[in-house]
């Protein structure tokens, strides 16, 4: 906890206040110090100011807050990863439900992620890529989505995957079981996505004459797999790579993943008490850097195959 309050001396003066902030504190991350300023946890002079303010001679700042201490990574042999591929320069994993890919302020189980099993499993991952938080990790799956995630072993295999990425070259399929029936057997969904003013961790749908700092384009192609009386099984190919693409796209044309709490409508039934949302990374098709070609499949997990048998046994009666 910490709760205090602060006057600014004239040599302090004419400093940022998140700056002067994480020089004053730093245990803390500047990204949680200007999160917390713009939520009002952080005043100056008893006033809600801007991360950006320039601070004068004799301000009070006054600080009431739990900041969440910075991020330590640390090996985890206790936690097992199902790899079902692996070679000099990359490592496919099969991810469950339920595990975080790298840890995140704010969560309370950052020492349980795919990056502390990585660490104890291949050590030297740690000197991998662009983030240190992220070692070896080229892209992501949400928390509650399983399936496979590919994983650099080295720089030169990080930079090569990354452009591969970049350039829409590695094929990804889902396979995700929405609310209602889709009329068409395959579609696409093309519509524009920014992070919510409102909800910082969610994604929204730009419309129309709508200006936000960071609009990025977002495509979904999608063919229909299996029909049940209140739900559509779909096959999900995203061809840009947009932090909850899938979930927030099906949700914008009426039909949100099942047990997907963050972009679910109000009213959506909860489906055979499943704890997840039914999304999973099936299929993976890329070019390795040593030049061969790479397919790749991952069956659905039980607890969502036993959500499509009791459908199935549903239509039957």
């Amino acid at each position: 906890m910490t709760k205090t309050n602060l006057k600014i001396e004239k040599i302090k003066a004419g400093v940022r206040l998140d700056k002067f902030l994480a020089e004053k504190f730093p245990q803390y991350s500047r990204q949680t110090i200007k999160k917390n300023i713009s939520e009002g946890n952080i005043l100056v002079n008893k006033e809600k100011v801007k991360p950006k303010y320039i601070l004068k001679e004799d301000d009070k700042i006054s600080i009431k807050i739990s900041l969440p201490e910075k991020i330590i990574l640390k090996p985890d042999s206790s936690i097992k990863l199902n790899i079902v591929y692996k070679n000099k320069d990359v490592i496919v994993i099969d991810k469950p439900a339920g595990m975080l890919v790298h840890p995140v302020e704010n969560s309370k189980i950052n020492h349980k992620t795919l990056v502390n099993a990585l660490l104890a499993y291949f050590p030297k991952i740690k000197n991998v890529g662009e983030d240190k938080f992220r070692p070896g990790i080229v892209h992501r799956l949400d928390k509650e989505t399983s399936g496979l995630l590919i994983v650099a072993k080295n720089n030169q295999a990080f930079n090569y995957l990354k452009e591969q990425f970049q350039k829409r070259k590695i094929e990804k399929h889902y396979l995700a079981l929405v609310a209602g029936k889709l009329k068409k057997e395959k579609g696409v969904i093309e519509k524009p996505i920014s992070r919510s003013k409102k909800t910082p961790t969610k994604q929204m749908i730009v419309e129309k004459n709508f200006t936000a700092k960071k609009i990025k384009e977002a495509k979904t192609e999608y063919n229909v797999v299996k029909r049940f009386d209140d739900y559509t099984l779909v096959k999900a190919i995203p061809k840009t790579g947009r932090m909850h693409q899938i979930r927030i796209h099906f949700a914008s044309i009426g039909h949100p993943i099942i047990g997907d709490k963050k972009y679910s409508f109000k009213r959506q039934k909860k489906l055979l008490k499943l704890d997840r949302h039914f999304l999973h990374a099936a299929y993976l098709k890329f070019i390795l850097p040593c030049g061969r070609m790479i397919e790749l499949k991952s069956k659905l997990p039980k607890e969502l195959e036993i959500a499509l048998k009791t459908l199935e046994d549903r239509k039957d009666l």
